[in-house]
């Protein structure tokens, strides 16, 4: 989706997880260079190194704690003029009135709707002279369903949502739209601590909370061998799943090597690999090994030709942009780089793609072709043959590009 935000500047407190890490790389995909903050620095580094390789944008960061009274000024600082502010920092203690004390109250308060209005407070001025911009505060559905296990979130963030409203009616005058949004229950750790104290609170023993999901009957499916709480049907190879409102069935791939126990999804002519598999490029080695992912890209292309494929990001034309480098003759890599390119201008996915096509113009499922072999024997000065080690030194060669 192109939301002609290209080239624009977003600034996100909270980026380093949860929505506000989603967020980040939502924007990236969309061309627009970050400004981002949190706690930590080490998290902040690892994105800002992810989202440069992948989206070819500008990120820089803060590293801050948001309570102190200093943090708005030093982000905003750090940040310059921005278009974009998106208010996303801050916890608010879930439980009772008497369950939350006044001093967690207070910096609950402190963190996120104080915060939030400091940072609007310094950020609009400089919008507004540079002739308009967004702010979006990231609230949350507490203060329309007004929870009393969520009593100092509920009140929080209708206040919020009141400021919202006060100056989101006056700031269009200025060219700045001021927005909010309310999600709901989001799958984060911080649910899941909720979730605790609302089960201690209500049936008397925190590790009761898997029981509170059944509020939201929503399935769950996921890798058998990861711990994951909440997934209502683990699965893994040889299993199947069903889903009746769609008339499709689909085979469970284990496919490890992004992570130890990655799971794809085969059937009705399509495949839905995770960060495994990419168009035209695979997912980095985050918890496997180089044989592992070798192997389960051999056993996604040994699916049909015609299988459509869904990968979790929209990453083709960087992809292409380093496949083009490994195999610089490739007709069929050309041909696709020009239809996918007029897609993205046009505003519309270059996915699905088609296996074939993978076949014809992803270097890491060609690692057998004398021109890849080629190229990987450049990159390492040395001469290899082998499919695993030519993959493995591809994917370290596509982590530097």
């Amino acid at each position: 989706m192109d939301l002609k935000l290209s080239g624009q500047k977003v600034l996100i407190t909270g980026s380093s997880q949860g929505i506000g890490e989603g967020l980040a790389h939502a924007f990236a995909g969309e061309g627009c260079h970050l400004h981002l903050t949190a706690r930590s620095a080490e998290k902040l580094e690892a994105m800002k190194g992810e989202i440069e390789a992948q989206h070819k944008v500008k990120v820089t960061t803060t590293a801050i704690d948001m309570t102190l009274s200093s943090a708005p000024e030093q982000i905003v600082a750090d940040a310059g003029d921005v278009d974009v502010l998106i208010n996303n920092a801050g916890v608010i203690p879930s439980g009772t009135i008497f369950d939350v004390g006044p001093e967690q109250w207070r910096q609950g308060w402190a963190l996120k709707g104080f915060g939030y209005a400091d940072m609007i407070r310094l950020v609009y001025p400089r919008m507004k002279a540079g002739g308009g911009g967004v702010i979006l505060n990231n609230i949350g559905n507490g203060g329309e369903i007004c929870d009393p296990q969520y009593i100092a979130g509920a009140a929080g963030n209708a206040s919020i949502m009141a400021m919202t409203r006060a100056l989101g009616g006056r700031s269009l005058d200025d060219n700045i739209r001021v927005v909010g949004v309310n999600p709901g229950p989001v799958d984060t750790s911080r649910i899941y601590n909720m979730l605790r104290k609302f089960a201690q609170n209500t049936l008397g023993d925190a590790a009761r909370y898997p029981e509170l999901l059944e509020k939201y009957p929503v399935p769950v499916y996921g890798p058998r061998n990861e711990p994951i709480a909440t997934l209502t049907h683990p699965v893994s190879e040889g299993d199947q799943v069903t889903i009746p409102e769609l008339g499709a069935s689909f085979s469970v791939l284990d496919i490890p090597g992004h992570t130890r126990a990655h799971i794809a999804y085969y059937g009705a002519g399509a495949l839905f690999c995770g960060d495994t598999l990419f168009a035209c490029g695979c997912g980095r080695l985050f918890e496997g090994t180089a044989e592992q992912m070798y192997a389960s890209l051999q056993k996604l292309r040994a699916l049909p030709d015609e299988t459509k494929l869904y990968c979790g990001h929209e990453y083709t034309l960087a992809n292409i942009g380093f496949a083009k480098t490994v195999e610089p003759d490739n007709a069929a890599l050309k041909q696709r780089e020009a239809r996918d390119r007029r897609l993205r201008a046009e505003g519309k996915p270059t996915l699905p793609s088609t296996l074939g096509e993978e076949k014809a113009t992803n270097p890491f499922l060609r690692c057998l072709e004398p021109a890849v072999v080629e190229s990987a024997n450049k990159y390492l000065g040395a001469r290899i043959a082998d499919p695993v080690r030519v993959f493995a030194a591809i994917r370290d060669w596509k982590n530097r590009f």
